[in-house]
């Protein structure tokens, strides 16, 4: 039963977490960069309207998630998510700034 496998010991080309990986690959500033990304991101989320504050932490949440158990930190679908993501829950709130301004 075994014997009709080939067995092979190859490490990975790179880490399975992105995280992992960003320091792996730029060390120190790598970790920063990351760091520093992770922490602007949610101060920023602290000013945004309740229900869009909420929706957008939950997509941080999500990315973060994915960023744990994703192949590549490279990948450009990743990032265009992230931004897509992002520039919809941006909008979202602007809107509803600008509804409740006209509402008062």
């Amino acid at each position: 039963f075994l014997g009709d496998y080939i067995y092979a010991l190859a490490p990975a080309a790179h880490p399975h977490h992105m995280a992992l990986q960003l320091v792996l690959e730029l060390g120190l500033p790598g970790w920063l960069w990351g760091g520093g990304l992770a922490g602007w991101t949610l101060l920023r989320l602290q000013c945004w309207p309740g229900l869009t504050q909420a929706g957008a932490l939950a997509s941080w949440t999500a990315l973060l998630t994915l960023a744990c158990g994703s192949f590549s930190l490279w990948s450009d679908s990743f990032w265009a998510v992230g931004a897509l993501t992002l520039v919809l829950w941006q909008n979202l709130a602007l809107w509803l700034r600008k509804s409740e301004q006209h509402i008062a």
